[in-house]
């Protein structure tokens, strides 16, 4: 590992931890997502209760939290670079260290992640999530399906085992900070998208 590498993993979680799901949350409608709704900063949060606008902006840079380093890493060092670069930009989302190590739920993050390797299977997931955020407007089922679609179509499609293990590092995060979401959703209880409120 050299000094390249290294600053790279630096760059990675610290970009990783910026959250743009706050920041624009209060320029845009002055609100602190961390008191709204799920208290979340990722973007259905955001949509909720700051805009569409906050919403999407937040979607489009943390994505690319993910996908930068990644692609930085796979033209100047080699794709397990890479792998640890993407990995550490979704534990910087996760557990930031500009919110005392906490964070979002790390699923754009990781689709940007994803992009950077095989923007294939990664858009092919992204599909899914729409298809079923579109059909039962839950985000995080949406997530938790387009995350576990993800994986199965690496396993088929690619040879690499970088990414497969970073596949399945990413899945295992992404679950375990869906934990409250899943039981909520075995319980039936788990708030829908665009639900009015009475």
């Amino acid at each position: 590992m050299n000094a390249g590498q290294i600053l790279l993993f630096v760059v990675s979680y610290l970009l990783g931890s910026v959250p743009f799901g706050l920041l624009f949350s209060k320029i845009f409608s002055g609100v602190d997502i961390r008191n709204s709704g799920s208290g979340n900063i990722g973007t259905a949060n955001v949509i909720r209760n700051a805009g569409l606008f906050a919403g999407v902006l937040t979607f489009l840079c943390d994505l690319l939290k993910g996908l930068v380093p990644v692609i930085i890493a796979l033209k100047f060092f080699d794709q397990r670079t890479a792998a640890i670069a993407g990995l550490l930009s979704v534990i910087g989302h996760i557990f930031s260290l500009f919110l005392r190590f906490r964070g979002g739920k790390g699923v754009a993050t990781a689709f940007g992640v994803m992009l950077g390797f095989n923007y294939m299977t990664a858009l092919v997931s992204f599909v899914v999530f729409l298809v079923v955020i579109v059909s039962v407007r839950i985000s995080s089922l949406s997530s938790l399906v387009a995350t576990v679609s993800n994986l199965l179509l690496n396993l088929f499609f690619s040879f690499s085992k970088n990414l497969l293990v970073l596949n399945i590092l990413l899945l295992m995060l992404i679950f375990y900070r869906h934990r409250e979401n899943i039981l909520r959703l075995l319980r039936g209880e788990e708030p829908r998208m665009w639900e009015r409120k009475n």
